[in-house]
This record gives structure tokens, sequence and C-alpha cells, in this order.
């Protein structure tokens, strides 16, 4: 091989050489600023979902301290099996400010009762307490006839029981009972951690529930709601 053409394969390779080089400079450019975007649109997305609003549901807020705009509003109503009435929740929304975020509660304050006639009734005059649940009894079956509703089971939150500054679920509840037209309304238990079970059988309401003394099952009549008898029970200890 001749000096000219060692000359010309020696210029060819570094030629070729600098097309890696710059190549490769593309390359780690094209990578570090789709790295730069990809850091970008995940802070966003992390700053996005750290301030946003968040909400929950069955919670009342009761920090006096916080600024707390409060709103009431009919919800969906519910037929009463059986009888001319239906069952309409009134629920609150409760905007107020966290360090980094807006906050949105709702819960369940009161419930009306309408009638086919026009009537209507309340379950409180007020709506200061927290609703959990609302049951008919004896529950709606999925047969071709619905059983027919005896009566109406509220587990009520009356008050904060555990001094988070909220009223939920967690707190100490009261169990009240109603006609199928709101009549008649008696609180049957109180400070109840967790309704267990309820259930109607024959002419009394069975319900097991659990409290800060533990276990218990209860019956009461469904005709005055009376106390019929009360005992409690211990769970059994492991193997």
């Amino acid at each position: 091989m001749t000096f000219a053409e060692e000359r010309e394969l020696e210029m060819q390779r570094t030629r070729l050489f600098r097309n890696i080089w710059r190549v490769n400079a593309v390359i780690i450019f094209a990578a570090g600023a789709l790295a730069i975007v990809v850091i970008a649109i995940s802070g966003y997305y992390m700053l996005k979902a750290a301030t946003h609003e968040r909400t929950a549901a069955s919670v009342v807020n009761t920090d006096g301290e916080q600024r707390i705009k409060q709103s009431f509003a009919l919800r969906g109503a519910n037929h009463i099996s059986g009888h001319p009435w239906m069952l309409v929740p009134l629920e609150s929304d409760q905007n107020y400010g966290q360090e980094y975020f807006s906050k949105s509660a709702s819960a369940a304050r009161n419930y009306a009762f309408v009638s086919q006639s026009a009537e209507m009734r309340w379950l409180y005059p007020h709506s200061r307490f927290l609703i959990v649940s609302a049951s008919q009894l004896p529950r709606t079956n999925y047969g071709p006839e619905p059983e027919v509703t005896t009566l109406l089971s509220f587990n009520v939150v009356q008050k904060d029981t555990n001094g988070d500054k909220r009223m939920t679920p967690d707190d100490l509840s009261t169990l009240v009972l109603t006609r199928p037209d709101g009549t008649g309304a008696t609180a049957i238990l109180e400070n109840v951690q967790r309704v267990v079970s309820q259930e109607l059988m024959g002419e009394e309401m069975l319900v097991i529930y659990e409290d800060r003394d533990g276990y218990a099952v209860a019956s009461f009549s469904i005709k005055d709601f009376s106390l019929v008898k009360r005992a409690r029970f211990a769970l059994p200890g492991g193997a």
C-alpha cells in the first residue's frame, strides 16, 4: 500500500470516528432533553396531586378554628317499600383549606320523609349530626315482590367522641329506630362502636353490636321499640 493510500485510509477512519461522535452527541442530547421533559411532566402531576381539592365522604368538620364554607342540598330519594313514603337525605358539603390543598367533605345530616300526598316530616328538627347509615328492615330482597318495610334504622354520630375535631364513622354512635312514615323516633342504643348485624325476627328486632365494653346482643320490640333483653358475650381465644 502506497503512502497516499495509507493517508486516504487514515482520513476515512478519522471521518468515520467524527461521524460516530456526532451521532453519539445527538443521542446524548436527545436523551437528556427527554429526561428533562419526563421530570418536568412528573413534577407537574405530583404538584397537581399534592395541591388539588381532595374529597371525603361521611365526614363533618367540627373544628371551630378553621374557616369552613358549608352548604346543604337534598339528594336522591328512596321509596320506603310497601308505603306511600319516600326517604330523602339532606347532605352537607363543607369546603375548607389545608396547608397545601383544599378539602371537600360531604355527609348525610338529616332525612326527610315525604308522602305521596305531599306530607313531609324530618328525622331531626336540626342538621347538626352525622348520619352514617339509613336501613329499611326487613331488608329489600330481590324476588318478584319486595318485602314491606316494618321500620327504619339510622346509625347517628351525635358528637366528636375521639377528639379529632371531626365527626366520622370512627366516633361512637347512636342507633335510632322510626316507623316507615318517620314517626316514633327512638334511640335504642348509645355509645356504639360498630353495628355487626340488625335483623327482624318475629315481633322483635335483634341487634348484634360492639361498644366500649365489648360485644353484645340485644332484642327490641317492634311495637314500641322497648328493650326486651340484652346479653354480653366474649370472643373465644386463639388456639
